[in-house]
């Protein structure tokens, strides 16, 4: 699983817990939750909509990490 999505998403989810984040977004808990726990990432359509409630662009998600070696 890609580190630097699941890092992003918890730095832009900041605050958020998985029911916040599925009304947010309309996701289901369940994938809410995968994604939370760095098991899966979200196809295209569901990072558009995640991006999309969060106001951000979904290449955010995968922004290099300031401090990765």
């Amino acid at each position: 699983m890609n580190t630097t999505f699941h890092a992003n998403f918890e730095r832009i989810t900041a605050g958020q817990n998985v029911t916040a984040i599925a009304e947010r977004t309309g996701l289901d808990h369940g994938s809410i939750s995968r994604y939370k726990n760095g098991k899966r990432e979200p196809n295209l359509k569901r990072l558009t909509l995640i991006a999309e409630a969060f106001e951000v662009s979904p290449a955010e998600f995968f922004k290099p990490l300031e401090n990765a070696a």
